[in-house]
This record gives structure tokens, C-alpha cells and sequence, in this order.
């Protein structure tokens, strides 16, 4: 048992990381539940393919509402054991992920990302710099059992918000679909529509777990702007973060 002062997922990972003697790194989310052919697929894919990333889908439990079920990952349209390159769907996604230790080359989670938003992502990139490929499988899957409700849509939402920010500061020119950030008139128009609707129904929706799908999004990008300000604020206040944004 590894212990450390609360620092974020980054820095927890790095922990991992460092205390680690195999050469394959597997990460696991605390509210995850494998099958119990998981480990043996991954390192069959890791045989197979050198130097890679392997994933496998990511479904919600079976009392999901709509917007657990909308942030799970499953790889419906992927050709088995085909090797991709790491982009904006096809991530790094550390909820369940294997990675050889070569593959890493001296590379570590940023821990700049103090929240569980966007750190996985932003590692997911430069090994996309370094030309790692990942490498998907049906053949087992995982279980993320985890219900959103109210609290933790707009907890995540602010902290991806926030993250984005620093994410895009970092990598500027790469593909990955953010929120649009700039104070434009589009931004403004997001805003005012989302937190209209947002305001409008959320004392309805406020305690359920089975709000509609429209809805639990609505809540979800109103509150990434929210959180997208607060990074603008927190990161946009170092010199070298502004050129990023064309400021």
C-alpha cells in the first residue's frame, strides 16, 4: 500500500508509476469492475503489439440513467486488435488502460491537472507525439459503476472546463474537441443559452438521477463554461499561457 498526501489522480498515478517493477503499467479506476479474463487480454495485446497502448470498452451498470450511459466508452465500429493512433475518441483513458512501460519512454502524468479531467488526455497526447498506437478489444470489458447525479455532473463538468484550458495552453494545434474559449460573441450566445435552460429547469430536476438526457447536458456544457472561466482565470495569469489563446 503506497500513501501520499492528497495531490490529484497525476500525482498518485506517478506514485504508481515510479514504485512499479513490471513493464506493463495497468491503470484501474476505484469504481470499476473487471472481468476476470481482463488482465490476461491485455497482456495477450501486448505480445502481439510492441511498444502500445490497450484498451477495451468501458460500460456503464446496468441502473444507469442517460447521461452514464452517454459518457461510457464502448468501441462498437473498431476492427479487433487493430492498432489506431491515440486521438479525441480514441484516448487514453485511464478509468481502465494498460501501457508498456517502453511505450511511456520517461514520460509521466502532468501533475499541473490537480482534478480527474483532462490528466489521462493530455498523457494520451504525447504518446500521440511519440507515435504509440493503441490497441482496442471486445473480448473483455469493464464495468464503470458509477450513477451521475446533479452534484457530480456539474463537479465534473467545471473541473473538465477548468482543465481544458490548460490542456489547450499545452497543445495548441492538436485535434482534441474542446469547448470553444474564446469570449467571442458564439461563447456569450452558449452561455446564455445553456444557463437559460439550465436555470429554467433545474429545480425539477435538481435530486433525480433519471433527469432526460437534453437536460443532464444542458447542466453538463453550462457548467464546462463556468469552469472554463475559472481556468482562464487560474492560467491565464502566467505570460506564457496567453500566446496559446491569441491574446
Amino acid at each position: 500500500m503506497l500513501n501520499q498526501a492528497k495531490l490529484g489522480p497525476a500525482a498518485a498515478r506517478n506514485l504508481g508509476i515510479k514504485e512499479a517493477k513490471g513493464e506493463i503499467l495497468f491503470f484501474l479506476g476505484d469504481d470499476v469492475i473487471a472481468k476476470p479474463n481482463l488482465l490476461e487480454e491485455h497482456l495477450r495485446l501486448h505480445k502481439n503489439h510492441n511498444n502500445c497502448v490497450v484498451a477495451n470498452p468501458i460500460l456503464p451498470p446496468s441502473n444507469a440513467n442517460a447521461f452514464s450511459i452517454f459518457t461510457t466508452l464502448y468501441f462498437g465500429d473498431i476492427k479487433e486488435e487493430t492498432e489506431y493512433e491515440i486521438n479525441s475518441r480514441l484516448g487514453f483513458c485511464t478509468a481502465c488502460v494498460s501501457v508498456c512501460r517502453t511505450a511511456l519512454k520517461g514520460e509521466l502524468f502532468d501533475e499541473e491537472f490537480k482534478d480527474a479531467a483532462y490528466e489521462d488526455t493530455e498523457l494520451g497526447i504525447r504518446l500521440f507525439k511519440k507515435r504509440i498506437k493503441i490497441v482496442l478489444t471486445a473480448k473483455t470489458d469493464v464495468c464503470h459503476d458509477h450513477i451521475h447525479n446533479t452534484q457530480s455532473i456539474i463537479k465534473q463538468a467545471k473541473n473538465c472546463g477548468k482543465a481544458s484550458v490548460y490542456l489547450r495552453k499545452k497543445h495548441p494545434v492538436r485535434n482534441v474537441v474542446l469547448t470553444d474559449m474564446d469570449n467571442g460573441f458564439k461563447y456569450n450566445i452558449k452561455k446564455f443559452a445553456y444557463g437559460i435552460l439550465y436555470k429554467l429547469f433545474r429545480k425539477i430536476y435538481a435530486k433525480s438521477t433519471q433527469m432526460p438526457l437534453w437536460y443532464a447536458k444542458v447542466m453538463y456544457q453550462y457548467n464546462i463554461l463556468l469552469g472554463v472561466e475559472e481556468g482562464r482565470r487560474l492560467w491565464l495569469k502566467k505570460p506564457k499561457l496567453k500566446t496559446a489563446f491569441g491574446e
